[in-house]
C-alpha cells in the first residue's frame, strides 16, 4: 500500500508600496481557498481575490494569490526531504479582478 500526501497551501499577500504583507484567509473563505488550491485556475484565483477585496489589512493594495504544494524528494544525504514548491501565482487588483501592474500576471513556478 502506498500513502500520499497532497498538501497544498494558499498564501495571500498584499503588495503595498512599503513591502509585501501576508494576509490570513478568513475561516468563512476556506472553501473558496480550498477550491483554488485543488484546481488553481485563473478564474478560481480571481474569485478568491474578489472575496478578499474587503480584507481590513489589504488597504487597497493589489493581491498576489499563491498556490504551494509540498513535494518530497529522496536523497542519500538527507533521506526523504520535504520541499515546498510554488505551483502558481497570480497578481490581481481585486476591485476589478484584473491583473495588477499593467496586465502582468505572474504564473508558474518560482
Amino acid at each position: 500500500m502506498f500513502a500520499t500526501v497532497d498538501a497544498r497551501e494558499v498564501r495571500v499577500l498584499a503588495l503595498a508600496p512599503l513591502g509585501e504583507r501576508e494576509l490570513g484567509v478568513p475561516r468563512f473563505l476556506r472553501d473558496e481557498a480550498d477550491r483554488a488550491a485543488t484546481l488553481p485556475t485563473e478564474a478560481r484565483m480571481r474569485a478568491l481575490a474578489r472575496a478578499l477585496a474587503p480584507h481590513p489589512e489589504r488597504a487597497g493594495a493589489p493581491l498576489r494569490i499563491e498556490i504551494w504544494e509540498t513535494r518530497f524528494a529522496a536523497s542519500p544525504e538527507e533521506g526523504l526531504a520535504r520541499r515546498p514548491e510554488r505551483l502558481r501565482a497570480l497578481v490581481v487588483d481585486p476591485e476589478g479582478a484584473r491583473p495588477a501592474g499593467g496586465g502582468a500576471i505572474g504564473v508558474g513556478r518560482r
